[in-house]
């Protein structure tokens, strides 16, 4: 992919160990393209998130099995395509295949990687439409309102239950 010179990738790291050997990598590959920024504090990432044409979500294999990242909701919350590498027993890999907000990928499968990132970025339309399940799950099940709604309901129930 070091050949498609329109393409951009910002990689953003709080860990200045795992930065610094990212960009001598990059260097070494003589990659261009590769851009390299801190930490954003928290409230900035939806502006990020939604300049962004496809999100990254790795995942950890040792606390794939039963965690979700937060930053998942955010990502499908952005209206962005989501590129999920997990390992595929994972939950956050069934979700985002379920949800079809993305596409899932093993971590270690490089070349799947590729074909996915290359299929995305010939296809705006499936892009759009990826984006657009991920928003409409997130507002559906995710929302603040519905969230406080489902909370006020359980709160009215326990009322009745302890009358």
């Amino acid at each position: 992919m070091k050949s498609k010179k329109s393409w951009e990738v910002i990689i953003l790291s709080w860990l200045k160990s795992a930065a610094g050997a990212l960009v001598k990598k990059a260097a070494m590959l003589g990659l261009s393209n590769v851009f390299f920024a801190p930490f954003l504090p928290y409230n900035d990432l939806p502006y990020l998130f939604a300049a962004a044409d496809l999100l990254l979500v790795p995942v950890d294999a040792n606390k794939a099995e039963l965690s979700v990242p937060s930053k998942l909701y955010n990502c499908m919350a952005a209206g962005r395509p989501i590129l999920c590498l997990a390992p595929n027993n994972s939950e956050i890999y069934k979700f985002v295949e379920e949800t079809d907000s993305g596409l899932s990928v093993e971590p270690a499968d490089i070349g799947k990687i590729r074909d996915v990132i290359l299929e995305l970025k010939g296809s705006p339309e499936r892009c759009r439409i990826l984006a657009a399940h991920g928003r409409d799950h997130v507002l559906k099940n995710f929302s603040r309102e519905k969230i406080l709604n489902e909370y006020e309901e359980v709160l009215k129930a326990e009322e009745v239950r302890n009358d």
